[in-house]
C-alpha cells in the first residue's frame, strides 16, 4: 500500500492515445478515478467500460485507439490533514508521535470515529475499436487498490500506541498487557479494510434505434476479476470477524507486505482468487439531451491462497493461547507491524473463503444549454451491500464550458455522499496538438487550498488521443 506519487505522475507523461469526442463532456466517480472531460464516457474512448459500455454505440467514425497507464486515486480522512492523508496511501514514513497525539486528539474531541477511504486506480492498457454500423468494442486491464478505516476511540489509540502501559502516566488507565481482541480485549464495532484487484473488461456497444432526432444505445460489459490481496476485520462487541488473503505478489511470509507494485511484472498473474463481474447499459440521446442508466453487479471473490482467518469467522479457528504485547503501528503502513495485528486480532491459518462487492446503479444526463456550455449531473446508488455494507451513494451535478473550441474546456461542479459531504470537484482539459487532449481532474479543489482536517485528496490523469 505504499507505490510512490512519483509514480503515478510519471506514467502520466507515458499515456498513450484513446478516443475522443471533445465536444461531449461530463464528470463520473468511479472506484478512485474522478473521469472528466475529454475522457468521458460519451467520447467513446475504453472509459465506457467503467461508465456506460453503451457509450460504444454511438461511433460516427471508424477508428481505433491505445491507452496506457492512467491514474487515478483519492483519500479521505476525517480527523488527519490533507499531507497524512496522502502518506496513510503512498508512504512507509515513520509516523511521529505528535501525529498520532494530533490523530486521538481531533477522534476524541467531536469528530467521533476515525474514518479514511483511500482508493487507488492504475488503467494499465486499453484498446477501442468504433464503427458506425458495427458498433463500438474495447479492451482493458485495471488494478484497483480499496483501503478503508472506521475505528472507534478507543480501537484508535490502541491500533497506534498499543497495549503497553502509558510510560510516566501512573493516573492513566493501563490497558491489559498480553491480551487480544480475539479473547475479548473489550473494544468493538470498528473496521478495517484492504482489498486489492486486477480487472480484465470486454465492453461492446452499438446502436439500437436511431434517426435524426432520436438516438438509442444499448451496451455490455464483461469482466473477469483476479483477487491479489484482502484484509477485512470488523469488530463488533468484542467479536472478532476476520478474514484475510494474499497472493504472491506481496512476496510475504503474511505480515511482512511489500510494495503493492515491487516486482510487478514477475508477480502479474499471481493471485490469490478469483472472480467474475458484469454492466449493463442504455443511452438515449434526444436533440440536446443525453440520458444514461447503468447497472453493474459483481459476483463473488473465491480466495485460496494463505488465507487466514479469525475463531469468529466462516471456517475459522479458535486461537492458541498468547501473551503477546502490541507496541502499536509506527508508519502510515501497516507492513511492519502487520504481524503483530493478525496476533492481536487472534488470526489462525484457515479455509477458503468468499467476498462479495456493491451492486451499483448509475444514472447521468446532460444537457447543452448553449452552444458551448453545457450542464450535467451523475448519481451513483450503491444497491446491494456487500462486505462492507452498503457503501454511500455519491452524487455530482455541475457545468461544463468548451472555452476554447476543442482546444481547452473546463469542468466543474458540487459532489455529496454522506461520509466526504459537500466537495467541489474541477476538471481541465487541453489540447497538446491537433490529435490530443491531456484531461486531469481533482475531487475537491478546497483540500488544495487547505491544510485542515477533514481532506479530500483526489488527482486523476488521462492522456487522449483521437484514434490512429
Amino acid at each position: 500500500m505504499k507505490p510512490a506519487i512519483n509514480f503515478l505522475l510519471l506514467t502520466a507523461a507515458l499515456t498513450c492515445f484513446a478516443t475522443l469526442q471533445p465536444a461531449q463532456a461530463q464528470m463520473y466517480y468511479d472506484d478512485g478515478r474522478l473521469i472528466c472531460c475529454g475522457s468521458a464516457v460519451a467520447g467513446l474512448s475504453s472509459n465506457a467500460s467503467f461508465i456506460n459500455p453503451a457509450g460504444l454505440g454511438g461511433a460516427t467514425q471508424t477508428s481505433h485507439s491505445l491507452n496506457l497507464m492512467q491514474p487515478g486515486f483519492n483519500a479521505y480522512g476525517n480527523a488527519i490533514e490533507r499531507k497524512d492523508a496522502l502518506k496513510f496511501l503512498f508512504s512507509n514514513q515513520e509516523m511521529t508521535d505528535s501525529t498520532k497525539g494530533s490523530i486521538l486528539s481531533n477522534v476524541t474531541n467531536g469528530q467521533g470515529n476515525f474514518l479514511f477511504d483511500g482508493n487507488m486506480n492504475m488503467n494499465w492498457i486499453a484498446y477501442a475499436f468504433t464503427h458506425p454500423k458495427i458498433g463500438g468494442l474495447s479492451f482493458n486491464l485495471t488494478e484497483k487498490i480499496t483501503s478503508r478505516m472506521n475505528l472507534q476511540p478507543e480501537m484508535t489509540d490502541l491500533l497506534l500506541n498499543g497495549n503497553q502501559p502509558t510510560a510516566g502516566n501512573p493516573e492513566a488507565v493501563q490497558p491489559q498487557q498480553g491480551i487480544s481482541i480475539g479473547k475479548g480485549y473489550g473494544l468493538g464495532n470498528s473496521t478495517i479494510y484492504y482489498h486489492h484487484i486486477r480487472e480484465a473488461n470486454l465492453a461492446y456497444g452499438r446502436q439500437a434505434i436511431g434517426n435524426e432526432k432520436v438516438k438509442l444505445l444499448i451496451g455490455a460489459n464483461v469482466k473477469m476479476v483476479w483477487g491479489i490481496g484482502h484484509l477485512d476485520i470488523n469488530v463488533q462487541d468484542s467479536v472478532v470477524n476476520g478474514a484475510s488473503s494474499f497472493s504472491d505478489v506481496y512476496n510475504i511470509n503474511y505480515g511482512t507486505l511489500d510494495s503493492v507494485f515491487s516486482d510487478f511484472k514477475r508477480n502479474l498473474f499471481k493471485t490469490a482468487g478469483r472472480g467474475t463481474a458484469y454492466s449493463v447499459g442504455v443511452q438515449l440521446v434526444w436533440k440536446k439531451l443525453n440520458i444514461g442508466i447503468t447497472t453493474f453487479q459483481v459476483g463473488p471473490i473465491k480466495w485460496k491462497h494463505r488465507n487466514n482467518l479469525t475463531a469468529n469467522s466462516e471456517n475459522g479457528q479458535m486461537p492458541a493461547d498468547s501473551t503477546d504485547t502490541f507496541n502499536g503501528i509506527s508508519s502510515y503502513n501497516f507492513s511492519s507491524q502487520t504481524d503483530a495485528v493478525y496476533q492481536l486480532f487472534g488470526f489462525q491459518p484457515g479455509q477458503t473463503f468468499s467476498n462479495r462487492a456493491n451492486g451499483k446503479l448509475r444514472i447521468n444526463a446532460d444537457y447543452n444549454l448553449f452552444k458551448r456550455f453545457k450542464i450535467f449531473s451523475d448519481v451513483l446508488i450503491y444497491t446491494r451491500d456487500g462486505t462492507l455494507g452498503k457503501l454511500p451513494n455519491n452524487y455530482i451535478t455541475g457545468v461544463n464550458l468548451d472555452v476554447v473550441p476543442q482546444k481547452f474546456m473546463i469542468t466543474t461542479g458540487v459532489q455529496y455522499n454522506k461520509e466526504i459531504k459537500v466537495r467541489y470537484p474541477v476538471g481541465i482539459s487541453v489540447a497538446i496538438n491537433k490529435n490530443a487532449f491531456l484531461s486531469i481532474s481533482t475531487g475537491d479543489v478546497k483540500t488544495f487550498l487547505s491544510k485542515k482536517s477533514d481532506p479530500y485528496s483526489s488527482l486523476s490523469v488521462s492522456l487522449i488521443g483521437v484514434a490512429f
